[in-house]
């Protein structure tokens, strides 16, 4: 096993709802981007400070995503015990 990983296209588990979902937030995300850069571009802020710029919101939204998860996946309850024994 190489550790290189090749994607096959969506995630199975997905469901269509969902697929529809993700493209819409995806869509919004690259035309809010655009909408930024088109601002700070008119208030004379270089390419590369804008560049910057939005990567540290990107940053910070996947950072706070990931916290999110992370206090969800705590509150799980735990995948052993007597409600499991029955399968």
């Amino acid at each position: 096993m190489t550790g290189h990983h090749e994607s096959t296209g969506p995630d199975p588990a997905l469901s269509s709802d969902s697929l529809h979902r993700v493209t819409r937030f995806q869509t919004a995300a690259v035309s809010a981007r655009l909408r930024v850069f088109a601002l700070l571009e008119a208030q004379g802020v270089p390419a590369s400070e804008a560049d910057d710029l939005v990567a540290a919101l990107k940053a910070g939204a996947v950072a706070e995503a990931q916290c999110q998860v992370v206090e969800l996946d705590s509150m799980a309850p735990c995948p052993r015990g007597p409600e499991f024994e029955d399968g």
